[in-house]
């Protein structure tokens, strides 16, 4: 079971959602999966999701579900999450290396 998971909504995010996902693969973190929600069908993001995932190490699934917002999407990602922790992480944002690894770290000492 990883440590971690991030849910990440997507919708209309194609212009940074490989940003995005550079930035989660950069993680100094090794054990997290990511759950990419399709919030509406879209070739391009699956497109970016594979290309840019098939440079990790950690595992990650791709959903898609009828367009019905944010919310929506991450209470379907959050139904197949298998991280201890979970993080609801938005499309068109990026994280440090070590923000991962130190937030799992916090989150173990002061549960």
């Amino acid at each position: 079971m990883p440590r971690l998971s991030f849910i990440v909504p997507v919708y209309n995010t194609e212009a940074i959602l490989g940003r995005c996902i550079r930035a989660l693969v950069a993680q100094s973190l090794e054990d997290w999966e990511a759950i990419f929600v399709l919030d509406g069908p879209s070739p391009q993001a699956r497109s970016i999701i594979s290309a840019e995932m098939a440079k990790a190490t950690s595992p990650h699934q791709v959903l898609e579900i009828p367009h019905g917002g944010a919310c929506r999407a991450r209470n379907a990602g959050a139904a197949v999450a298998q991280g201890g922790y979970w993080v609801f992480w938005d499309s068109d944002c990026l994280i440090e290396p070590g923000t991962a690894r130190a937030w799992v770290e916090l989150l173990d000492k002061h549960p």
